[in-house]
C-alpha cells in the first residue's frame, strides 16, 4: 500500500502498525527519493492535522497518538529476548529544536517538521540534545538564530541494525559530536512541549513538570 494511502488511513493500532512496517522496510531507496517521500507536505498533514498547541502544551492528533502509541509498544516488546524482532530495536530519544515563535510552532505541531534548507550536516530535520537539559536548550535556540524564540521538546523514535554497510533512512545521523541529531523521517517526530529560554524541566517522583527561574527575562509569555 502507497504511504499517502497508509498514513490517510491511520485509525488503529493495526494501521500504526502497518505504517511503522512501511517506513522500516525502506531499505536501499536513495536519499533524495526518500526525502521527498517522507516530507511531503500532505503526507505530513495527514499525520499531525488535527493536533493543537495551547501555551506550553502540545496536543498530538489522534492519528499522531495512534502511531507514536504504537512505536512505544515496539520499544517495549524490544526490550524483552523474548519478544524482540532479530536485528532491530525501538527507542525513543528527547531533542529540543528551535524556531523564532510560538506561531511557528504551532504549525510544526499541526503539520510536522519541514526539510531543513541548510545541508552542511546532512539532509533532514535538525535537533540538539545534550547532557544538560539547558544545554541542549541554549543549543536550539542559538542555532535558530533568534535568541528570542521558542523550544519545541519532541520524542523522536529511531531503529538501529546491524547492517552498517547499508543504513536504514529512518536511522538518526549523529554529526559534529553527540549534540546535534539529523532525523530523516518527520512521521517518527512527536513534538511534545514548546518552552521560552530559561525555563527549567524538572522531574519530581517521575512526573515533569515546568518551572521558570526567577527574573523578569524568564517570564516572558508565549504569544
Amino acid at each position: 500500500m502507497a504511504l499517502k494511502q497508509l498514513v490517510s488511513n491511520l485509525k488503529t493500532i493495526a494501521d500504526a502498525d502497518a505504517l511503522i512496517d512501511h517506513i522500516f522496510a525502506e531499505n536501499g531507496v536513495p536519499e533524495n527519493q526518500y526525502l521527498a517521500k517522507y516530507f511531503d507536505a500532505d503526507v505530513r498533514r495527514s499525520l499531525f492535522a488535527g493536533g493543537a498547541l495551547s501555551g506550553r502544551h502540545v496536543k498530538l492528533s489522534p492519528a499522531a497518538q495512534i502511531l507514536k502509541s504504537a512505536l512505544q509498544r515496539r520499544y517495549a516488546r524490544n526490550q524483552s529476548p523474548h519478544t524482540r524482532k532479530e536485528g532491530e530495536s525501538f527507542f525513543p530519544m528527547t531533542a529540543y529544536h528551535g524556531t523564532m515563535s510560538s506561531r511557528i510552532a504551532g504549525l510544526i505541531v499541526t503539520g510536522g517538521f519541514n526539510l531543513a534548507s541548510q545541508t552542511m550536516r546532512g539532509k533532514g530535520a535538525y535537533f540538539y540534545r545534550a547532557p544538560l537539559h539547558e544545554r541542549a536548550e541554549g543549543y536550539a535556540i542559538s542555532n535558530g538564530e533568534d535568541p528570542e524564540g521558542v523550544v519545541i521538546e519532541v520524542t523522536i523514535f529511531s531503529a538501529t541494525t546491524g547492517k552498517i554497510a547499508n543504513p536504514r533512512r529512518d536511522k538518526l545521523v549523529h554529526t559534529s559530536g553527540p549534540d546535534i541529531l539529523v532525523a530523516k523521517n518527520p512521521l517518527l517526530i512527536f513534538p511534545k512541549a514548546v518552552f521560552v529560554p530559561g525555563e527549567k524541566m524538572l522531574n519530581s517522583d517521575g512526573m515533569r513538570e515546568w518551572q521558570s527561574f526567577a527574573g523578569p527575562h524568564f517570564q516572558r509569555q508565549l504569544n
